[in-house]
């Protein structure tokens, strides 16, 4: 949504309302009734310059050279070489299976080689659907017989396989179903658009699968032609839903070979083609593999750095060379003699490209282990570090984020990288496509490094993700990098958390949805309330974060027990923040939002549609701009859209918060046959009450979460202010 007029969007943090100059505290346009008085400051000021100058030199020098002496120890060959050792291991490691299970001993035997303490394997459920055995299409009439894999997700076919007339429907949408392609009792050949998921108006892979169901078809044949033409491109499909409500069996298949196919159908010669596809369904086990370099001041406190070692065909790049870099860091830690502060742990995940029967059918591996296994961890883990996806221009990196690491994180790319520092964002959807996200919606602040230059989408998923696609550049720019995040933020001292960043961005996202609610002539007083409580609270923050820098400059017997609170204090209010501010779904129900902005803007757009009713004219334009609509409703007929509402409400366990979508999309269609406007506004009417009502709530628990940080920061500044005395 863009930017309204006269909504802040530059300046970090929004002013305050209350704070003038000659009072403000240095540094900052804070009021200090709730600080220091301006005799303390000066004082306090004066003490730290005479006492700590030379103390922090020197404290700064001898970290520095800790960091030159890690980085030296980084190395991206050993790296590689633990990269090429997992690949060796064979193709699809998929969750749950036996060559998933090596993979994850292998680490297990690195990280105690190495020297990490508490190394270990947390084994945590999966869905086992094991698409390794194969898929193929038989022309009966011809010698011909196409090699192809069982999409995961699907259903398999009997062993004897389905024979059926093989018919073209393009793309899959309901348009090329219509007027009058009948495919009761055959097989669908469909070419996939791709990238599929590159933004939130992409046509969903799952969509012609939902259609072919729904009219009856027995099976899905699939190919996408951006891929190698001799490739096959092997996807997650999210019908697992619902304990597989849809099952139909869906094959990929080169491209070259599916061209062979249309081009017979299309001379008027369809042919009746027998498809079978194996599939090993069965309840199992993956594993999350941990190893702990434990912290020597605060060994409860944690810095995760992790990426997922199950993958599709081989993996190099999609993850095994982020497995590499993760264990590259910890070996030069270990080699090192570093000792962090905080425990640094180190996470191979399992199952990340998929793992269970639900709609979010991925993440598995990191949603147990800060779900299920270490739940105790969030308020307690600084960040999570995750990699996922090195190939072979360092160029190409980019970093999504929490807003509270956003401004650390910018000045370390451009450290790392100053001639051309990669781009950092705060999470713009793509992350939930991420083991990062499941850590964030957990609660945890989180981060996520990428490479993505333009072809990989080539090879994404397909039988060309070799170690060819990785360059040991990439690998040593992606170690120094989180090497020197995770050390920084193991150091009991490192304030590199934003809270007020993070509580501004949640701020700035009510202010949003209040003008959505006014410009549509809605209410507005929610939102607002929100917004002014959410900045207020960022306002605490920030003298709550500037009182820590201070107390930690000056030291002191008590400043120790109030630094350690007043740290757990912002991770308390942080997790709170992004557990119950942010929800999954959108247009396609796989994106990350600000809750309170999406219920927003979706309830304009319902306003605006009724406005348009009540005035007889068409309400098409805003009611396509729902989610219902946008995503599913425009592309798929009622009944595959009836299906897909359903698959996306059997959620994630990642997901805590999944979008709960007023579905307008028989509206939408009612207007497009020429149904009368009086009755659509009729029917539309309670549904938007529905829409606000969302919106209420989402504001309701935002401001909850607002006051709840504001009382806990002013409690904290209390202390910290009597610390300083």
């Amino acid at each position: 949504m863009a930017r309204p007029a006269g909504i802040p969007g530059g300046p970090r943090r929004f002013p305050s309302s209350t704070a003038s100059p000659e009072h403000a505290l240095p540094g900052s346009s804070v009021s200090p009734e709730v600080a220091l008085r301006g005799e303390d400051r000066m004082s306090v000021a004066s003490e730290i310059q005479r006492e700590s100058r030379g103390a922090a030199r020197e404290r700064a020098a001898s970290e520095a050279e800790q960091e030159r002496g890690l980085a030296g120890l980084l190395d991206a060959e050993y790296a590689w070489r633990a990269m090429q050792s997992l690949v060796s291991l064979g193709q699809h490691k998929i969750a749950g299976t036996e060559r998933e299970h090596a993979a994850a001993d292998w680490i297990e035997r690195e990280m105690r080689r190495l020297g990490l303490a508490d190394v270990r394997q947390e084994p945590f459920p999966v869905a086992v659907r094991d698409v390794s055995a194969g898929a193929s299409l038989e022309v009966l009439d011809s010698a011909e017989t196409f090699a192809g894999l069982a999409m995961a997700g699907s259903w398999p076919t009997p062993d004897e396989g389905i024979e059926a007339e093989l018919v073209y429907v393009g793309h899959g949408e309901v348009s090329d179903f219509e007027p009058d392609l009948d495919v009761r009792g055959k097989i669908v050949l469909q070419q996939r658009r791709w990238p599929d998921m590159k933004g939130e108006d992409g046509f969903l892979r799952t969509f012609p699968a939902l259609e072919a169901w729904s009219r009856g078809a027995v099976a899905v044949v699939t190919f996408d032609d951006l891929a190698p033409p001799d490739s096959i491109r092997l996807q997650t499909y999210h019908l697992g839903a619902r304990d597989y409500q849809v099952r139909i069996p869906i094959v990929s298949l080169p491209a070259q070979a599916a061209e062979r196919l249309i081009a017979r159908i299309e001379r008027g010669e369809p042919p009746r083609v027998r498809l079978r596809s194996a599939i090993e369904q069965r309840d199992g086990v993956s594993h999350n593999v941990v190893g702990i370099l434990p912290g020597t001041l605060e060994p409860d406190e944690y810095v995760i750095v992790a990426s997922h070692y199950d993958t599709w065909f081989s993996g190099a790049a999609d993850s095994l060379a982020g497995i590499g870099a993760i264990l590259g860091i910890a070996r030069a830690f270990c080699a090192s003699g570093v000792r962090p502060e905080r425990s640094i742990v180190f996470v191979a995940h399992g199952a990340e490209e998929q793992g269970a029967t639900q709609w979010l059918d991925w993440l598995a591996g990191s949603s147990a282990f800060i779900n299920l296994e270490h739940p105790d961890w969030v308020g307690r883990t600084i960040a999570e570090l995750n990699v996922d996806v090195i190939c072979s221009d360092p160029r190409s990196a980019h970093i999504e984020c929490a807003p509270e690491l956003e401004e650390f994180l910018r000045e370390l790319a451009r450290e790392v990288s100053p001639a051309r520092p990669p781009r950092v964002q705060r999470p713009a959807g793509l992350m939930t496509y991420v083991d990062a996200a499941a850590y964030l919606l957990a609660g945890v602040p989180s981060a996520n490094v990428t490479f993505w230059p333009d072809d990989f989408w080539r090879y994404y998923h397909t039988p060309y993700d070799t170690v060819a696609l990785v360059s040991d550049a990439a690998i040593a720019w992606t170690m120094r990098l989180w090497a020197l995040a995770a050390l920084r933020l193991a150091r009991r001292d490192c304030d590199a958390l934003r809270l007020d960043a993070a509580l501004d961005f949640a701020a700035r996202g009510a202010v949003m949805a209040a003008v959505e609610g006014a410009e549509s002539r809605g209410p507005s007083d929610a939102a607002r309330e929100a917004g002014e409580q959410l900045r207020a609270a960022a306002t605490t923050a920030e003298v709550v974060q500037a009182l820590i820098q201070r107390l930690a400059t000056r030291g002191g017997r008590s400043a120790e027990p109030a630094l350690r609170e007043a740290r757990r204090t912002l991770l308390h209010c942080l997790s709170r923040l992004s557990r119950e501010t942010r929800v999954v779904g959108g247009p396609l129900g796989l994106h990350m939002y600000q809750a309170l902005s999406l219920y927003s803007e979706e309830a304009a757009h319902l306003r605006h549609a009724s406005r348009h009713l009540e005035r007889g004219s068409s309400a098409e334009e805003p009611l396509a701009a729902t989610s219902s609509v946008r995503g599913a409703g425009r592309f798929l007929s009622p009944a595959a859209h009836q299906t897909f509402q359903e698959l996306i409400g059997d959620g994630g366990e990642w997901a805590p918060n999944l979008q709960r979508y007023v579905d307008v999309a028989p509206e939408w269609r009612a207007l497009r046959r020429g149904e009368a406007p009086a009755e659509v506004l009729r029917r539309l009417r309670p549904k938007l009450a529905r829409a606000q009502a969302e919106v209420d709530a989402a504001a309701a628990r935002a401001t909850r979460v607002a006051e709840m940080c504001s009382e806990r920061l002013r409690v904290t500044v209390e202390r910290l202010a009597a610390a300083m005395r």
